[in-house]
């Protein structure tokens, strides 16, 4: 009989490991490659790469989504990344993609609780803006120069490390320390942002700071960012605008500020 190709052998090992990883899925036609004893010594030898292979996928899930591992146990985070890795294979030399599409995974599971995939949403959100570009923040300075007439014309910038989500669950209380899968709907909105400091942060917006955020994202003058609050009263919309102008200030979540030409 002839010797296998490299291809061929490559193919086996690759079936063998990495097709259903964390799974009994040897190929027999692999087996009688491998040097040992018997059928069972091979196996064994071939069971410690492909045993590797998963526990260290696995890890990295678990490192990048650690509440939502946390949340379902060992035994079941286990079975949930099986099951993923069979879906969403790794298809990149570096691990940090590898998790890209476990909300959407989590999102079809009819045996997982609705809230865990926003969860993993928001768990993703706070890797993707860790990796995010760095940028210089406007400061509270650069506002201090402005023209009174020039304000309402005025355009900001977010930072790149900037995400914003919706949300079906409260899944902020998730992260911060909610033993239980057991929480009620409610529409949440989150903004996801890290700091010069390189700490990530993430809080709940309500309606109003959502809309005022998604408008200054989508490069809207100030002016109609303060049209969010129109419906205050008096020049509360104004007190509004610029108290929540200064928080993303503080926050360091405007890198620049544009004035009309």
């Amino acid at each position: 009989m002839p010797a296998p190709s490299l291809y061929e052998v490559q193919r086996l090992f690759w079936e063998s490991v990495a097709v259903q990883p964390g799974r009994d899925s040897i190929a027999p036609a692999f087996v009688r490659l491998v040097r040992g004893y018997d059928d069972s010594d091979r196996k064994t030898r071939i069971g410690v790469y492909a045993d590797a292979y998963f526990l260290r996928l696995r890890d990295v899930l678990r490192e990048d989504f650690p509440r939502v591992a946390a949340l379902v146990g060992p035994a079941q985070f286990d079975e949930v990344v099986k099951g993923y890795l069979e879906a969403f294979p790794s298809r990149w030399p570096s691990v940090r993609h590898l998790g890209h599409a476990l909300p959407e995974f989590l999102r079809h599971r009819t045996d997982m609780p609705k809230c865990l995939a926003d969860l993993a949403e928001l768990e993703w959100a706070r890797i993707e803006v860790f990796d995010a570009p760095d940028a210089e923040c406007a400061t509270i300075e650069d506002f201090i120069s402005v023209p009174a007439d020039a304000w309402p014309a005025l355009r900001f910038s977010a930072i790149p490390a900037l995400q914003t989500l919706r949300a079906q669950y409260p899944v902020h209380q998730l992260w911060s320390g909610g033993r239980s899968l057991e929480v009620k709907a409610v529409d949440t909105s989150l903004r996801v942002w890290r700091a010069n400091d390189c700490r990530v942060f993430h809080a709940p917006m309500d309606e109003r700071e959502s809309a005022a955020l998604t408008k200054m994202i989508s490069g809207e003058p100030f002016a109609a960012i303060c049209e969010t609050f129109a419906d205050l009263p008096g020049a509360g919309a104004a007190q509004e605008s610029a108290a929540l102008l200064v928080r993303w200030i503080e926050d360091g979540i405007i890198h620049r500020i544009d004035q009309a030409a």
